[in-house]
């Protein structure tokens, strides 16, 4: 249990090198007290875009799939609000982990929590 704790919080350093986050210390702490969002941490240590990420790619993203994460500034900086509350606790890592997409197809957007790539 504290090798998964310790690489969660690996993960939410790497996150916070990329991808600013108001509230991190909270956000850490939810991230390395709770095994599924340790697990889901894992999931996104094991993306290869993390670094790719920007925010004008979140904002697109928040947009097209309507999601409820805030955007605020803090110091001319747009930082994403991490929120404890347990209804959008996982709002910001179902966001990194790329969970939000869409079918070229039907046009239609879709939440997942599985995915191959192709």
């Amino acid at each position: 249990m504290e090798e998964v704790r310790a690489k969660a919080d690996e993960t939410v350093t790497l996150i916070l090198e990329h991808i600013p986050i108001s509230n991190a210390d909270a956000f850490r702490a939810a991230g390395t007290g709770q095994m599924q969002m340790m697990a889901k941490l894992a999931q996104i240590a094991r993306k290869p875009y993390l670094n790719r990420v920007t925010m004008q790619n979140i904002r697109q993203t928040i947009h097209d799939f309507a999601l409820d994460v805030q955007i605020v500034e803090e110091d001319g900086q747009e930082k994403l609000l991490f929120e404890a509350n347990p209804n959008r606790r996982w709002l910001i890592l179902k966001l990194l982990d790329d969970d939000f997409l869409g079918s070229i197809m039907t046009d239609q957007k879709y939440s997942v929590n599985s995915k191959s790539a192709l």
